[in-house]
């Protein structure tokens, strides 16, 4: 019958796999925050919290990872976003390949990029270091990435990838037709990309910044999850009204009188 709807055969393969998903992540943080708020004795209780938040060692750790988060969120939009706009709205030499060296940063693993970043920038046995001391006969390292720049950078270079694929996604979803107008009306590359393409993905911007600030929050694997291609609909209420603003404009300017210039022509 045509009025009757046929259910999609894959809702219930969705629907399934949606809460085994749920069933699996909040079963151990359930588990986990059960257990914090419970003493021997029975009942509920704060003392644990308390005893962290009075631990100096803990709130200066605390401390770091934020301001560590913060500027690794800063530095992969610093670096993500550009490379992002310079493949998928320009005509760079050699974009399939900086796609995809930006894309081997997923094949190697995290753990094993700061492996080698200690044996190379390590203050005291770094590889650097070493041939620093030998040609100058400093007795102070040239580099050391056992400070904040140095875990930021570390962090940085294999977290901006979540950005460049969120917002390099969202840019091939987009169409260019108010980038194009915008240059055919006299704008320049940077105007066009400040004050057209900026807009449209700063919805993005700020979901990239929370990818990739969640590695230096928690374990490497755990902001897999979070590299997810975004969606179409994420700019499409920007994208129908910056299309019905055009339109209107085209509009009026079709509809003005012409110049006398114009008109002696």
């Amino acid at each position: 019958m045509n009025g009757v709807r046929t259910l999609d055969r894959s809702l219930p393969v969705w629907v399934g796999a949606a809460l085994a998903l749920v069933f699996l992540m909040a079963l151990p943080l359930g588990w986990l925050v059960r257990v914090s708020v419970s003493q021997e004795g029975g009942g509920a209780t704060l003392a644990h919290y308390r005893a962290v938040l009075a631990d100096p060692a803990l709130r200066r750790a605390l401390g770091n990872t934020l301001v560590l988060a913060f500027w690794v969120g800063l530095a992969s939009i610093a670096i993500g976003a550009p490379l992002a706009w310079l493949t998928a709205r320009t005509d760079l030499p050699a974009k399939s390949a900086l796609r995809a060296l930006v894309m081997a940063s997923f094949v190697t693993p995290p753990f094993l990029g700061a492996f080698a970043w200690v044996m190379l920038a390590g203050p005291n046995a770094g590889l650097l270091n070493t041939v620093w001391r030998a040609w100058t006969g400093a007795s102070g390292p040239l580099v050391n990435i056992f400070t904040m720049p140095g875990l930021v950078f570390v962090v940085t270079i294999y977290t901006f990838p979540y950005v460049y694929i969120m917002i390099a996604n969202t840019l091939a979803l987009i169409a260019s037709d108010l980038e194009e107008a915008a240059a055919i009306h006299g704008a320049g590359r940077i105007t066009v990309a400040l004050t057209v393409t900026l807009p449209m993905v700063l919805c993005v911007r700020s979901r990239a910044a929370g990818a990739s600030s969640t590695p230096s929050l928690s374990p490497p694997t755990a902001a897999t999850w979070r590299g997810r291609t975004p969606r179409a609909t994420s700019t499409s209420g920007r994208w129908r009204r910056a299309r019905s603003a055009l339109a209107s404009h085209r509009k009026r300017r079709c509809g003005r009188s012409p110049s006398p210039r114009t008109a002696n022509a």
